[in-house]
C-alpha cells in the first residue's frame, strides 16, 4: 500500500513539475516537518522544485529541441545526483556539501535519507513527456494561428480591402481616402449605361450590385427614375457593401466624358444610331490620356445599324463591340444572359469582366458587328416561331374542346417540351401577359430576319407567317405585352385595355 501511495504522489509531483493538473490526488499526502533552520524538511516539496527547475531550464535553453527522451535523461541524471545528496549526513566532507548545494534549494538544509519516499525516475519520465506534449501543442497552436492570419490577409488582399489604424502612420490602404478608420475600397472608373428599359434597368442594377459604379441615362426620365428607385429600395444595401451605385446623368455625352466602358441597350436601330450620335458628341472633350473608349451595343439590330454606329463613334477614338444578348429581364437580374459579340477584340476583352457579371456565357463570333447581329437573329427566328406555334396549338386545343392545361402538361413531358414552352404555356393558359419580352420587340426581330433573308435571296415562309401573327397581336393591343400574347392573334381576343 505504501509503495502504491508513493508512486501516486510521484506522478502528482511530476504533473506539477510539467505545469499540468494531476489526474488524481493521493489520499495520504506527506506531512512537512520543519527543521531548526526554518526550511521545509519534506523531500517531496524539494523534489517538486528540483523537477520544475530542470524541466523549465531545459525548455528555455533549447525550446526547439525539447523532447520527452531528452527531458527523461535530464530527469534521471538529476534524480541520481539528488539521491546521493539526500543520503548525505552531517559528517560529509566539503565536496559532498558542494554536490548537494548544486541540487538542493538551500545548501544549509539537512534532508532525511528516506529512499522509500523518493520519487522514482519513471515519474520524471512521465513529467518530461507531459511537458514535451504541452510544448508541442503550444507550437502547433501558434503555427495554426499564423497560418490562419496569413489566409485572412490573403483574402483581404483579394477583396482589395485594407483596415487602417489612425495611430499607425505606416499602415497604408488601397483606396485614395478613408472614412473614420473604416475599411474602404478602390474606386474604379464608372461604367456607363445607355437605356434603362426593362432589360437595361435589370442589367444596370446587376452591375451595381456587383460593386460597379454605374452612370446611367435614358431617353425618358420616368424610366430612369423608376430604375433608381428600385435600386435604392432593393439593392442599395448590398451594392454599398461592395462599392456599387447608380447615378443618372443628363445626356449621353456626359458618359462619354467620364466612363471608359459604356453599354447601350436600346429598342431598335433608329434609337441605337441616335444615342450613339449623342454619345459621340462628348468624345472631343473626353479625358483619359489618349486611351480609347469602349462602346458595347447590346441592342438587337441589323448588321447595317452596327456598321453605322461604329462609323459614327469613330474607329480611331472608340473600340466598338456589337454584343446583343439572349435572355429576358429575369435572366439579366440573375446575371444569366448570353452575350453574342462581334467587332473589336480589344473591346471584347475590355468589356469581358462586366459581361461576366451580367451573363452566364459570351462569344466573339466575328470581327464585325454584322457577325453578331446575324447570329442573334438566328436565335430570334427560332424563338419567335416556337412561341407562335405554341400559341396556335393552345388556341386550337381549346377550339377542339380539349383541356388545354392537360395538353400543355403533356407537351412539357414530351421531347418537344422546354423551359421556354412550359413558361409561355402557363402565361397563355392564365392569360397573364405581364411583359418579359414584348410583342413589338419580337416582331421587330422577325422583320429584321426577313430583311436579311431578302438580301440573301432566301425564302423564309414559316418566319413570314409567324411575323404576320405578331403583327396581328400588335393590332389587337398587345404590343407592350409579353410575346406569349401572340396566342390572342388566333382567337381575335382584344387586349382588355384596348377599345374597339
Amino acid at each position: 500500500m505504501t509503495e502504491r501511495t508513493g508512486a501516486s504522489n510521484a506522478a502528482n509531483i511530476a504533473s506539477h513539475a510539467a505545469g499540468c493538473i494531476p489526474a488524481r490526488i493521493s489520499p495520504k499526502p506527506c506531512v512537512a516537518r520543519a527543521n531548526p533552520l526554518g526550511v521545509d524538511a519534506n523531500p517531496w516539496v524539494h523534489w517538486m522544485r528540483i523537477a520544475r527547475r530542470h524541466v523549465s531550464a531545459k525548455s528555455e535553453s533549447s525550446p526547439q529541441d525539447v523532447s520527452s527522451n531528452a527531458l527523461g535523461v535530464e530527469a534521471r541524471r538529476t534524480y541520481s545526483g539528488a539521491s546521493s545528496s539526500l543520503a548525505a549526513t552531517d559528517d560529509d566532507d566539503d565536496d559532498d556539501d558542494a554536490d548537494a548545494d548544486s541540487v538542493l534549494v538551500d545548501d544549509d538544509a539537512r534532508r532525511p535519507a528516506r529512499d522509500d519516499r523518493t520519487p522514482p525516475p519513471r515519474a520524471f519520465r512521465r513529467a518530461a513527456r507531459f511537458a514535451a506534449t504541452r510544448d508541442a501543442r503550444t507550437d502547433a497552436h501558434r503555427r495554426a494561428n499564423m497560418a490562419n492570419e496569413a489566409r485572412r490577409v490573403t483574402f483581404s488582399k483579394r477583396r482589395k480591402v485594407r483596415t487602417t489604424r489612425p495611430d499607425d502612420p505606416h499602415t497604408s490602404t488601397r483606396s485614395s481616402s478613408t472614412t473614420e478608420g473604416m475599411a474602404t475600397k478602390t474606386r474604379a472608373p464608372a461604367v456607363g449605361f445607355l437605356g434603362l428599359g426593362i432589360m437595361g434597368a435589370a442589367m444596370a442594377r446587376t452591375l451595381a450590385r456587383s460593386g460597379v459604379r454605374v452612370a446611367a441615362w435614358n431617353r425618358s426620365s420616368d424610366k430612369a427614375k423608376a430604375c433608381v428607385d428600385a435600386f435604392e429600395r432593393e439593392d442599395r444595401a448590398l451594392a454599398e457593401e461592395r462599392g456599387g451605385s447608380i447615378a443618372t446623368v443628363g445626356c449621353p455625352s456626359e458618359i462619354a466624358g467620364t466612363c471608359e466602358v459604356t453599354f447601350a441597350m436600346l429598342a431598335d436601330p433608329r434609337a441605337a444610331v441616335d444615342v450613339a450620335r449623342a454619345y459621340a458628341s462628348g468624345l472631343d472633350g473626353a479625358g483619359g490620356g489618349g486611351t480609347k473608349r469602349t462602346y458595347v451595343d447590346c441592342s438587337t439590330v441589323d448588321g447595317g445599324c452596327g456598321e453605322s454606329t461604329m462609323d459614327i463613334l469613330g474607329r480611331d477614338r472608340v473600340q466598338f463591340l456589337a454584343a446583343p444578348v439572349s435572355g429576358g429581364w429575369r435572366d439579366a437580374a440573375k446575371g444569366e444572359l448570353l452575350f453574342i459579340g462581334g467587332g473589336s477584340r480589344e473591346a471584347y476583352e475590355a468589356a469581358s469582366k462586366h459581361m461576366d457579371v451580367m451573363g452566364a456565357k459570351r462569344w466573339l463570333v466575328g470581327d464585325t458587328p454584322t457577325h453578331a447581329a446575324r447570329a442573334k437573329l438566328m436565335l430570334q427566328i427560332m424563338m419567335g416561331n416556337v412561341i407562335g406555334a405554341l400559341g396556335e396549338m393552345h388556341s386550337l386545343s381549346q377550339r377542339a374542346g380539349l383541356d388545354s392545361s392537360a395538353v400543355l402538361e403533356m407537351l412539357s413531358h414530351s421531347a418537344m417540351g422546354s423551359p421556354l414552352t412550359t413558361a409561355k404555356g402557363k402565361l397563355m393558359e392564365s392569360k397573364d401577359f405581364s411583359p418579359n419580352f414584348q410583342v413589338y420587340l419580337q416582331q421587330k426581330d422577325l422583320r429584321l430576319a426577313l430583311q436579311l433573308a431578302d438580301e440573301l435571296d432566301f425564302a423564309a415562309p414559316i418566319t413570314a407567317a409567324t411575323n404576320a401573327q405578331y403583327l396581328k397581336a400588335k393590332s389587337l393591343g398587345y404590343a407592350n405585352s409579353d410575346f406569349a400574347a401572340v396566342a390572342a392573334a388566333y382567337t381575335d381576343a382584344r387586349s382588355p385595355g384596348r377599345s374597339e
